[in-house]
């Protein structure tokens, strides 16, 4: 819920700079899902003894990031976000039932950054989706495959939605 804190927060000192945040996928309440579903978990864990590595976090996060000078609007980012939950699905290989229950633990907020000057990082997403479904964790969520799997899938869906190639980007032009 901290972390829920952070992203909804126009006083936090690292989003001094944002100009708007705007809820694209899920709420507070999203986040509170995500909470209880992993202290569930651990519940679960510690009554039948269960062996393994403890739950250390109840939700990946991914920063979908652009560089100063490209503004999006929100229902194209509503559409990039999509595409790489999708993706996400398929990588980990969800039934049609888990994929239900899957959708209900995503959550995507918006920051708006100055496009010019000296101040600000770009506009991103944060991109938070709950490791535990079902009662089990979603291991692959977790490993490196599903983070390049994210990086592809955003740059490859910034071109279809926007136009917009990352490969001919130059930083020393903007």
């Amino acid at each position: 819920m901290t972390r829920e804190l952070y992203l909804l927060s126009t006083s936090h000192k690292n989003n001094k700079y944002t100009e708007q945040i705007v809820s694209l996928v899920g709420s507070p309440q999203t986040s509170q899902l995500i909470a209880l579903r992993g202290e569930q978990f651990k519940t679960t864990q510690l009554m039948l003894r269960a062996h393994g590595r403890p739950l250390s976090s109840y939700a990946m996060e991914f920063c979908l990031t652009l560089p100063r000078g490209f503004r999006l609007s929100v229902n194209d980012w509503r559409l990039i976000v999509d595409d790489c939950c999708r993706e996400l699905v398929r990588h980990l290989k969800l039934t049609h039932s888990e994929t239900i229950t899957f959708k209900k633990v995503i959550r995507a907020v918006l920051h708006q950054q100055p496009q010019y000057g000296r101040n600000g990082s770009g506009d991103h997403v944060h991109l938070i989706i709950g490791k535990v479904l079902e009662g089990r964790v979603l291991k692959n969520l977790q490993k490196k495959a599903a983070t390049k799997l994210i990086k592809t899938v955003f740059n490859a869906a910034i071109l279809k939605h926007c136009q917009i190639d990352h490969r001919l980007y130059n930083p020393t032009t903007r």
